[in-house]
């Protein structure tokens, strides 16, 4: 399958504090499914699936650096802290799942 998207910024830090936006995001990651295990993974492989179909990652202007997840998401639980958080305390983290999220619903990354 070939896709028509060339590039996908990421969720700016004012739209990660948002509340609509944050509890769409969980709804949708609860949809989702992925567990506390999967999610790094996940994350990490949607990534490179992205890279190797060559589609630009930006943040802002600039083009995201793709970093390794093991690094941002040093807690295994992160995703349960997520869902029971009221507000943005780790936007890199965050980030991360929103991209994850954002590239499912493109159809570049399939769980």
């Amino acid at each position: 399958m070939t896709t028509e998207i060339d590039t996908i910024t990421l969720a700016t830090d004012k739209l990660l504090k948002c509340p609509k936006f944050r509890a769409w995001l969980k709804m949708e990651m609860r949809r989702l499914g992925i567990s506390d295990r999967e999610a790094p993974c996940a994350v990490q492989s949607a990534m490179e699936q992205a890279d190797r179909k060559e589609i630009t990652l930006q943040y802002a202007p600039v083009r995201f650096e793709i970093p390794l997840v093991d690094d941002v998401w040093v807690n295994p639980r992160y995703l349960r802290e997520f869902y029971a958080s009221r507000g943005c305390r780790h936007p890199e983290k965050d980030r991360l799942i929103a991209l994850l999220v954002q590239l499912i619903h493109a159809g570049i990354y399939r769980l």
